[in-house]
């Protein structure tokens, strides 16, 4: 069964990078622990230019597939993997399968 694995953004910037997501295979993913993680490392590679390229948050999992939020969402409540399972929302958030640093 797939699992969430951390939090990630997919920047769109037209390059084939190795080793990416098999369903992103052009583009940058940065991941993270949480997604303000990623937008520090997003920040240091791009500085003034981030704003140019069409980004995604989302999260990727333990099958190397780069997914967004409504999908996560789905995978973490059929794995488990939400911490509070009263949770009433279509959108995954990191805060939601991971306990505050």
């Amino acid at each position: 069964m797939e699992k969430i694995m951390c939090s990630a953004i997919w920047i769109d910037d037209g390059k084939d990078y190795v080793h990416s997501p098999h369903n992103k295979p052009i583009g940058l993913t940065i991941c993270g622990y949480r997604h303000c993680d990623c937008i520090i490392i997003l920040d240091l590679i791009y500085k003034e230019n981030k704003s140019k390229f069409n980004k995604i948050q989302g999260f990727l999992t333990d099958k190397k597939r780069f997914i967004d939020r409504k999908e996560a969402m789905q995978i973490a409540k059929e794995c488990g993997q939400l911490i509070n399972t009263n949770i009433n929302k279509d959108e995954l958030f990191s805060e939601d399968v991971w306990l505050s640093r």
